[in-house]
């Protein structure tokens, strides 16, 4: 019995080492497939713009609970996404405002 497991273990540890280099060696052009609204979806670029329209990417933001929940409240009663909410805060902002490029 040992030696049928040694052998379907280290079948394995070399199946899933073979799987993993052939896909990391054949890399191939990403699709670009249809969104939710017709708009482009690019796939594969990064894990943070994965399944989501051009020049759009996923970011993680530290905020206060109260203001999360205050947030939460107004997408709610305002019948809109946060995303939207969000979007919407951050233009009103930072328009007009100087930045330097980084």
């Amino acid at each position: 019995m040992r030696g049928r497991l040694r052998k379907g273990l280290a079948y394995r540890l070399f199946f899933t080492r073979h799987i993993c280099t052939h896909t990391l060696n054949t890399r191939e052009a990403v699709p670009i497939k249809e969104g939710k609204q017709g708009e482009s979806v690019r796939e594969g670029k990064t894990s943070s713009q994965k399944g989501l329209p051009e020049s759009w990417t996923r970011a993680t933001f530290i905020v206060r609970e109260d203001m999360l929940k205050r947030l939460k409240e107004y997408a709610y009663t305002d019948r809109r996404s946060i995303k939207g909410i969000v979007n919407e805060m951050l233009e009103w902002y930072i328009d007009g405002k100087e930045s330097i490029e980084r």
